[in-house]
């Protein structure tokens, strides 16, 4: 339908199209002229340049002559000067070369008769070779390297009789050095007479000249090329503006041809002249109607007309062309040069109107609203407007012509017409927010609004001007319109801001101005405004139409009446009278224990409604004089609308609270036993208002759900409106209901619950939002999926400040279902149908016992395990793979799971959202794989990394089905078990032999093996990066291995998590979950779905709905099987019944001989590790704690092929506390062993374990010292490091065990660690205690004696050692253990280094006889804890350090700390483990209970054994020693 904002944004498209193509006409014209004008200046430009370039080279010819000549001059000067200063040079040279030359002729006959010989040739030689004047020069520059060669060779023969002598012994040699000689000579001569000749200047000269000629030719040759190149690009410039010219002509006819196209284009398409044809039949519509009254509610295109409007579409077109087009494509609506169009209003159009009072004048301006509200009230329908009128200045005389009809139809008009400030400001934020209000609830079907202001914006603030403008931007979403009267605002600088918004708002609007009326900039023709004769007679029509109306379409509202009303003949109606007359039926005074059969409808009352409401349609023919009422059933129908507001005050509570209590009970009859379920919210009165039903609802609350607290109502809401979503989809191949599904399928029906909510809203506390959207979903949509609601609406419970907007939208939801009681009278409230409500049963103390009597029959809503489960246990084979039951499935057939070992079906993966019934589905599958198979078929291996939360229950029963029961998260367990399997593959794999797997072999060999189930629950933390990279690397492998090549062999994989997302990020080899090609998923997102399914990914999201325990599942996603929806068995309670079944039926089966149950609340006992006596091995065995893996007991040995200083971190108390007694217990229970302890809360005076101790000593008494005191600690320290010196000398491996436990109290170990001076007499007297027992009787070695040993280095002062006094030894800087000793009372200053080489070492020294005991020296104590750490270990003494603050050690020396190489670490925060492990790969997050042990390259997790209480351990010591 055309619309005002459509035909003038047409209009103003149209006017801006045409111009915007005669424009681009005019600017393609200019543009071609524009280019032709271009072309021709670069034509210019390009000779210009090209002449530029000519004169350049002619310039630079004229200059090129003249240097020429200028340095042809110079150089001859020059040359002419370096010649002559070089033929003096040269001169000399060879005046010296003559001589010596002379000399050789005349004293060596030979070199004489060489000369005569061979000069000639050789001068010829030489002569020919100067006949170049370069080559002359050449030889000039070179004759000093003549000289000297000529030099150098005649002074080898310096006594000339010799050379004679020998003349005829060195023949050879001398003819070769005479030669060099006699070529050196002539050389210089052809040089000098070269030289000397005139012709060589000549010739020089001549040189020179040619190399002037010739760079001359070069410069004129190449000006004849820059004339050569200056013509030929005039020509091609030339050329090319020529060729340039013509291509902008043809580009220029080309473009003006494309938009000929286009303009063709647009006026044949993109200005729609069918809409203006069309426009000009709703003109005569409007014409006709124009004055008359919508009584029959006609769609006549629009809520009034303002007039037409005028477009001349030739003005301003200057292009021929485009002229003839336009007016060829609307000649036909057009009049002459100029279209019609109709101004106009329609619902939900963004279209409002601003009358401008100053052009038009204001009589005219009155006039023309006049109009306005006319037309309104003229083709809106009747009834269906309302108008604000906002005049402040006249008072309401505005609209003086409709006093009357405000006066009897006061609604029509807002019951006011508002005139005072503060009340318009006030409506129009009313409105503002009511607006607001029905956009946020996407609430648009509203009547249409005219909001009518005159003189504005004179009379209007600026609050009032935000709230009008927000109005005209959004407003049309609502249906309201937006007439303004008045003038543009005035500049004024006080009303800066208000006519900045005036402003805003009239643009906003479609300006109707001047005197000769003008919209939008068009002319306009306005139809002619009724006489005040016609215009009474038009009210008084009106206001009767509107109030016959009113009361026909209130007694409309009653439902039956508008089925009624919709039949289309008389016979269809009466037919439909007289079901609705025989439908009504008594309420059911029993419980329904059909189990399968659901009422469409429950009786509710018999209404009677006056005939007078079918009038006007087909079935009026009912209606007769004797028959002024018509009696119509009234009931909660659940096919159609089962959802009722009853109204509740001081008058109607008690009625109320009745009729709730009757439609509960013919509710819960109504509906099969445990089918139908109601939830009573009742929080305002504590559950007053079903107290009726407290005896039932604690009998059954599943049944009978009374809540009371207002935290439990958001819960409910949630939970349903969940149900809701969840159901979206269930419904197919016809069904389109809950009652049709249940009906077809009796075995998996849906219960239908009954939302009874009492002195609403007093149950949502806060009027929650959320609260309020839960329940509008519910209401909205739950009837279709068995969700139905009665609403007791407590009006004396709305707050003032309630929150209306929600409630409008809860009161729309229910349709007029609405029950009010007023003077005893109970009617339907929206058409005021007076009701009769039927009476019904209450529940009595015996319908609570016949209800628990069929309760058995509820256990049937579910799949029960006997639904689907072998009538004979245990009688499966796996010769095919393992089949196993786990639920129905479409058309109620029972759906098994099945795993082969031959296709690809080998492993299942599971995805189950929380509460989505993942642990149900992994609890089925164990119970029937065990009921279904025997042992020998199939055996399982169950890891529960929840922490054994679901499979805790197995662990009670003897089940020989179960190898492994896992019910701890640790992955470090997991791995082993990974192992373990990996073991028992290589030995299938050679059992096996030619078998290609396991069903081959079980066929054929004549012998059979049980497959295996490993079930993995919340397998993701196989693969978490709190595992070491090794072992997670380890776990990754191995389960790539037994995933891929595992089938073959009979092993089966069902892993379970709750999230694809969780499962994408795991570090598992690629196409590892590919091989899981069983797939389940119960309540996930859509993307978890998609992860499962693939492209059958949204098939199986629409099919997840369902009740508890519905699961997709894809048989074989790889060979794309389709999906099937099941629901799965579920045993609940009954698991145990069936687990004593297996155990009973099973108990002369033996179960597995390594079975293992892995739990972290086990706790092992230290003392059933210890041997039944005291041990005499030679070394010790630590018996700390249990692995966390499926492997021996966690034993440390301690010998001497190791360090095994152990240290002991963390913050876990317990767990440290009991490594140090398991450790102290263990080296104690060997015979050879002392141990010497220093507990940090002992010395603060703590008696935790003060018990444990005391019984220690009372038993191990020469072998176990407890350091109470500083001193203490230093005498047990002294005393182990003499007992190590003594073993340097003479070993033992007794081994000798120092704890310090909780170092972070002991004070006096901590300075030492930190290198502080602990002097020993600072803490015991002179003299060691006479009784302090050492290893051996051996004293220490004196002074002298040590001198002695010291022999092998003797470059080292020893005379410090016979002095008496001791003190501190400071740290030694080389081997020799000399090399820095002072035992004087003052420390020396470290040595300075030598430069020269060390001295070897002498032989050692012979055995020396043990010296009197010297007197004790005054030991660094912490010297002797820093050596006896490093190296205390290889002489059989071990430490142990347990600490919470390992960060604080090593801070304090962390070299120190380094002597302890094996570590034990309980549960500390990232930074500590760093400290602790050096960046060692161990678990971040260690669970409580264990600890992970570090020894060089070995890692290990570890549950240490639970140390016996001192009661335990005295009563163990007492009968074991």
């Amino acid at each position: 339908m055309v619309q005002t904002t459509e035909i003038l944004k047409i209009l103003h498209g149209m006017q801006h199209d045409l111009q915007a193509i005669d424009q681009k006409h005019t600017l393609l014209l200019s543009h071609t002229k524009a280019q032709k004008e271009k072309a021709d200046q670069d034509l210019t430009a390009g000779i210009a340049a090209q002449e530029q370039a000519l004169k350049k080279a002619e310039t630079c010819l004229i200059q090129t002559r003249i240097q020429i000549q200028q340095d042809s001059d110079k150089q001859r000067e020059q040359f002419y000067e370096q010649a002559r200063q070089e033929a003096v040079l040269m001169s000399s040279v060879i005046e010296c070369l003559e001589e010596r030359h002379v000399y050789l002729k005349t004293n060596d006959k030979y070199f004489r008769k060489y000369h005569t010989k061979m000069a000639p040739t050789l001068q010829q030689k030489i002569e020919a070779a100067y006949q170049d004047v370069d080559d002359i020069l050449q030889e000039a520059r070179s004759v000093y390297d003549i000289h000297e060669t000529y030099f150098s060779t005649t002074g080898k023969y310096r006594l000339p009789v010799i050379i004679n002598g020998l003349n005829y012994m060195l023949s050879s040699k001398r003819k070769e050095l005479y030669r060099t000689l006699f070529e050196c000579y002539s050389r210089a001569i052809c040089l000098k007479e070269q030289l000397e000749k005139n012709e060589f200047l000549e010739r020089s000269f001549q040189k020179l000249n040619q190399d002037c000629q010739m760079q001359l030719q070069r410069a004129e040759q190449q000006y004849h090329a820059a004339e050569i190149r200056k013509e030929q690009a005039v020509n091609r410039l030339q050329k090319e503006t020529v060729e340039k010219e013509e291509a902008i002509q043809q580009q220029f006819q080309d473009a003006e041809l494309q938009l000929k196209k286009s303009t063709m284009s647009l006026v044949q398409n993109a200005m729609p002249w069918e809409t203006f044809l069309e426009a000009a039949k709703l003109m005569v519509t409007y014409l006709r109607h124009y004055g008359k009254i919508n009584s029959n509610h006609q769609d006549l295109s629009g809520l009034l007309f303002l007039g037409m409007a005028e477009y001349h579409y030739g003005d301003g077109i200057t292009w021929d062309f485009l002229k003839k087009a336009v007016h060829d494509r609307f000649k036909k609506v057009a009049v002459k040069d100029f279209i019609r169009m109709p101004i106009t209003i329609r619902e939900m159009e963004q279209v409002h109107f601003f009358v401008d009072a100053t052009s038009m004048g204001a009589d005219r301006a009155e006039q023309f609203m006049h109009q306005i509200l006319f037309s309104a009230f003229s083709f809106a329908p009747l009834g269906e407007i309302t108008c604000n009128i906002m005049d402040k200045l006249k008072f309401g005389n505005h609209i003086k012509p409709f006093f009357n009809l405000k006066e009897q139809l006061p609604e029509l008009f807002h019951h006011q017409i508002f005139t005072e400030y503060r009340e318009i400001e006030n409506r129009i934020c009313e409105i503002n927010n009511d607006m607001m209000n029905d956009l946020y609830a996407n609430k648009a079907e509203n009547p249409p609004l005219f909001l009518v202001l005159f003189d504005f914006p004179d009379t209007y603030n600026e609050n009032t001007l935000l709230n009008l403008k927000n109005i005209l931007e959004n407003g049309h979403k609502c249906n309201i319109h937006v007439i303004l009267h008045g003038s543009r605002p005035k500049e004024e600088g006080y009303k800066k801001e208000s006519n900045k918004l005036a402003n805003e708002i009239l643009a906003l609007c479609v300006p109707i101005s001047q005197k000769e009326w003008n919209c939008d900039g068009f002319p306009m023709t306005v139809p002619p405004f009724p006489t005040a004769k016609l215009l009474n007679l038009f009210q008084e029509t009106y206001v009767q139409d509107y109030r016959a109306n009113q009361n026909s379409r209130n007694l409309q509202k009653f439902p039956r009446i508008q089925e009624l009303r919709a039949c289309s003949q008389p016979e269809a109606a009466e037919q439909l009278l007289q079901q609705m007359e025989n439908q009504f039926d008594a309420p059911c005074s029993d419980w329904n224990t059909t189990i399968t059969q659901f009422p469409n409808a429950i009786p509710f009352a018999i209404a009677s409604v006056p005939s007078m409401a079918l009038s006007g349609t087909a079935a009026s023919a009912l209606i007769h004089s004797n028959r002024p009422e018509i009696k119509l059933p009234y009931e909660m129908n659940f096919r159609k609308q089962a959802n009722f507001i009853l109204h509740v005050d001081d008058q109607s509570e008690a009625f109320m609270q009745q009729l709730s209590a009757q439609i509960i009970c013919n509710y819960l009859r109504a509906f099969p036993v445990s089918k139908g379920r109601v939830v009573a919210i009742d929080c305002k009165k504590a559950g007053g208002n079903t107290v009726a039903f407290q005896a039932f609802s604690l009998k059954f609350p599943e049944v009978l759900e009374r809540v009371t607290d207002h935290q439990a109502v958001s819960k409910i809401l949630k939970n349903l409106a969940a149900q809701i979503v969840s159901w979206g989809t269930k419904f197919k191949d016809g069904e389109n209901h809950i009652l049709d599904y249940n009906q077809k399928h009796p075995k998996i029906s849906e219960i239908c619950t009954l939302l009874m909510i009492y002195n609403f809203p007093a149950a949502f506390e806060g009027y929650s939002k959320e609260n309020f959207s839960y329940l509008k979903q519910i209401i909205e949509n739950g009837n279709k999926y068995g969700i139905y609601t009665v609403l007791s609406y407590d009006h004396r419970c709305v707050e003032k400040d309630a929150d209306s907007e929600n409630l409008a939208g809860i009161f729309e939801l229910f349709h007029g279902n609405e029950i009010a009681y007023s003077d005893g009278t109970c009617y339907h409230k929206p058409s005021h149908c007076v009701l009769h409500p039927v009476a019904g049963n209450t529940i009595t103390e015996k319908d609570c016992e016949l209800f628990e009597s069929y309760q058995k029959q509820s256990e049937q809503v579910g799949i029960s395990p006997e639904d689907i489960l072998d009538q004979k246990r245990f009688q499966r084979s796996n010769l095919t793979g393992i089949s196993i039951p786990i639920g129905i499935g479409t058309g109620e057939k029972i759906v098994d799971l099945k795993l082969s070992a031959r296709d690809t079906n080998v492993h299942a993966l599971i995805l189950g959202g929380t509460r989505g019934g993942k642990s149900v589905l992994l609890n089925t599958i164990i119970m029937n794989a065990m009921l279904c198979y025997a042992p020998e078929e199939l055996q399982l291996y169950l890891l529960d990394f929840k922490d054994g939360v679901e499979f805790e229950l197995y662990r009670h029963y003897r089940l020989p089905h179960i190898r492994v029961l896992g019910l701890a998260s640790q992955p470090e367990f997991g791995k082993s078990i990974l192992e373990s399997l990996m073991k028992d593959m290589e030995q299938r794999s050679e059992i096996f032999g030619t078998y290609t797997n396991i069903d081959d072999y079980n066929h054929n060999s004549g012998k059979k093996l049980p497959h295996f189930l490993i079930i993995i629950d919340e397998f993701q933390s196989f693969y978490s990066n709190d595992i070491p990279t090794k072992c997670r690397n380890a776990i990754v492998s191995m389960t790539h291995e037994l995933l891929a090549k595992g089938g073959a062999f009979g092993y089966h994989f069902i892993m379970a998590s709750q999230k694809s997302a969780t499962v994408r990020s795991l570090q598992m080899q690629a196409g590892d979950i590919d091989l899981m090609t069983v797939r389940f998923g119960l309540k996930c997102l859509e993307n978890d779905y998609e992860f499962l399914f693939k492209e059958l990914g949204n098939d199986a999201y629409q099919k997840r709905i369902g009740p508890p325990g519905t699961a997709i599942m894809n048989p074989n996603i790889a060979e794309g099987k389709s999906n099937e929806k099941l629901r799965v068995a579920f045993f609940g309670k009954r698991r145990n019944e069936f687990l004593q079944e297996i155990q009973d039926d099973l108990q002369q089966v033996p179960m597995y001989k390594n079975y293992t149950i892995f739990s972290m609340s086990d706790h092992s006992n230290t003392l059933d590790y210890l041997s039944p006596a005291l041990r005499d091995s030679k070394w010790v065995e630590m018996q700390l704690a249990l692995p966390v893996k499926v492997a021996d007991p966690f034993v440390i040995e301690m010998n001497r092929k190791n360090n095994h200083n152990l240290l002991i971190g963390g913050t876990d108390e317990e767990l440290p506390d009991n490594l140090v007694k398991n450790y102290l217990l263990s080296a104690l229970w060997n015979r050879t062993a002392t141990v010497y302890c220093i507990d940090g809360e002992i010395l603060i005076e703590e008696n935790r374990n003060r018990l444990f101790y005391q019984v220690l000593k009372r038993h191990f008494s020469k072998r176990f010292y407890l350091a109470e005191s500083d001193a203490e600690i230093v005498s047990f320290l002294v005393q182990v490091y003499e007992i190590y010196q003594q073993r340097k000398r003479k070993n033992t491996t007794d081994p000798i065990f120092v704890v310090v436990k909780n170092v972070q109290n002991v004070q006096l170990v901590k300075k030492m660690f930190e290198r502080d001076r602990i002097l020993m007499n600072d803490y015991l007297d002179e003299e060691m205690p006479a009784e302090a027992e050492t290893e051996v009787s051996e004293p220490i070695p004196s002074a002298e004696a040590l001198k002695e040993e010291a022999d092998q280095f003797a470059a080292v002062d020893l005379s410090f050692l016979l002095k008496k006094t001791a003190a501190n030894l400071p740290e030694p800087e080389s081997k020799n253990p000399f090399a820095t000793l002072r035992w004087d009372s003052t420390p020396p200053e470290a040595p300075k280094p030598t430069p020269e080489p060390p001295v070897a070492p002498k032989p050692a020294p012979k055995p020396v006889p043990p010296a009197p005991k010297a007197a004790p020296v005054n030991y660094d104590v912490s010297k002797i804890l820093e050596e006896l750490l490093k190296e205390g270990t290889m002489r059989s003494v071990y430490f142990l350090f347990a600490t919470s603050e390992v960060k604080r050690l090593k801070e304090m020396n962390g070299s120190l700390l380094k002597a302890f190489e094996e570590h034990l670490l309980s549960v500390v925060n990232a930074e500590e483990l760093q400290f602790t492990f050096d960046g060692m790969e161990v678990s971040k997050n260690l669970p409580k209970g264990i600890a992970q042990y570090h020894h060089i390259n070995e890692n290990e997790q570890i549950r240490p054994h639970v140390p016996p209480e001192p009661q335990e351990l005295e009563q163990f010591l007492s009968k074991n020693l």
